[in-house]
């Protein structure tokens, strides 16, 4: 710093120094006036023009004692880091409800149907096989019946002959049988001439005419099956 301050000083000195000889020299006794006032007109354009020149000098010198700028290069930069894309995070996938348990559905039970009793029917509780020898021999058959019916049978029920190989007789009679009660039914037949299997249906009838026989509706007939041997 004080070896910048020494081009600036020495001017200045410099300037005053020329200041203090002019005003020492002695003064010339003009002849006269207009001698006087050139004189010092021309005194004081030298000491400007020195004053000048000094300036000169020192703004010169100032200006050669400034450091030279020197060119500092700019640090390249290193380029921005690639923003890196933040994945989006999903939302956490939320479990499927529980299914919905239904509570077991109570089946009401199937109501069997009772059948309805009939008013005449015939139920087949006993059947005596037949024993046949040869042929004219008698035939004794025997049966045992319920009235399963809600109405009772009168003495003037039979069973009849319906279908099939005849017997010799038509119909058979039955004594009164009450609603839920049993009778038992026993009939000789006369013996077949030859031999060989005969088979007849028979069926109930009421003292109306009306018709009926054993299994679920009474519908079905008595079957009689013989067999006669030589």
């Amino acid at each position: 710093m004080l070896r910048n301050r020494i081009p600036l000083v020495f001017p200045i000195l410099l300037l005053c120094f020329a200041l203090v000889m002019g005003a020492c020299q002695p003064a010339a006794t003009p002849t006269s006036v207009p001698n006087y006032i050139s004189t010092g007109v021309a005194a004081t354009l030298d000491a400007q023009s020195t004053m000048q020149a000094a300036v000169q000098l020192s703004l010169m010198q100032t200006e050669a004692a400034r450091p030279t700028a020197t060119f500092t290069p700019v640090p390249t930069l290193p380029p921005p880091p690639t923003a890196t894309a933040i994945p989006t995070q999903s939302p956490p996938v939320q479990p499927p409800p529980p299914a919905q348990v239904l509570p077991p559905v109570q089946v009401q039970p199937t109501a069997t149907a009772v059948p309805q009793k009939l008013c005449l029917q015939a139920k087949l509780t006993k059947d005596t096989p037949l024993n046949v020898t040869g042929p004219s021999t008698d035939i004794v058959k025997k049966w045992e019946f319920q009235n399963v019916g809600t109405c009772d049978w009168n003495s003037q029920y039979d069973l009849r002959w319906v279908s099939g190989d005849d017997f010799g007789i038509d119909a058979i009679d039955l004594p009164a049988v009450a609603a839920g009660s049993y009778v038992e039914v026993t009939q000789t037949f006369d013996g077949f001439d030859k031999p060989g299997t005969y088979k007849s249906n028979w069926m109930f009838f009421s003292s109306e005419g009306e018709r009926f026989g054993v299994g679920t509706n009474g519908a079905s007939p008595i079957v009689i099956t013989v067999e006669v041997k030589e």
